[in-house]
């Protein structure tokens, strides 16, 4: 077994190559993991419901099975592993605390939601903005989409992934699935 679990094994995987996990993966996997999803895209026979991807910010919203959860800001565990890494030494995995620093899948807060919209909408006016989300939304959410006139789309979890990477600019959630998108984004910023 891997020390410290899920987080051992990222780090393990850091540590051991010397490298992120998102540059190894881009240089080492991307091409080969698109070739499969155009060929299944076709088979499948998508169609992205906008024309220009260029002009296209996707946000994915992880509700579903952790809508119970609160939101947190994960700047803490995130120094801590990025320490254990530095260090060089697994062993420290130890000093992590799960219960006192969060590092798990749970929805944005409409107040952070609302907030990263708004700037969204000033820096980039000219662009759409399009929520792809996975569960029942609350009244708060709602009532974000219709403030900012949003899109939103819960399709198939395939089709979902396929929109949030042909997206110009995507903002992930904390989801294992928003990562993925991260990780096959074809547009230039997440």
């Amino acid at each position: 077994g891997y020390l410290g679990g899920q987080i051992g094994r990222m780090c393990t995987f850091v540590m051991n190559l010397k490298q992120d996990v998102i540059s190894y993966f881009k240089t080492h996997y991307y091409d080969k993991f698109h070739k499969i999803l155009s060929k299944y895209s076709t088979q499948k026979n998508y169609v992205l419901p906008w024309t220009d991807s260029k002009q296209i910010i996707c946000i994915h919203v992880r509700l579903d099975d952790v809508s119970n959860r609160n939101d947190y800001d994960g700047t803490k565990a995130s120094k801590i592993i990025n320490e254990i890494i530095n260090s060089d030494k697994i062993e420290n995995i130890n000093k992590y605390d799960k219960k006192k620093n969060l590092n798990t899948q749970v929805p944005i807060s409409p107040k952070v939601l609302d907030n990263m919209i708004s700037m969204l909408v000033k820096k980039y006016p000219d662009k759409e903005i399009h929520i792809v989300k996975k569960g029942n939304f609350c009244n708060k959410y709602s009532d974000i989409c219709s403030k900012y006139k949003l899109t939103i789309h819960e399709n198939s979890e395939d089709y979902d992934l396929w929109l949030l990477i042909h997206s110009e600019i995507l903002v992930l959630s904390k989801s294992y699935f928003s990562n993925m998108a991260g990780m096959l984004h074809k547009g230039r910023q997440v």
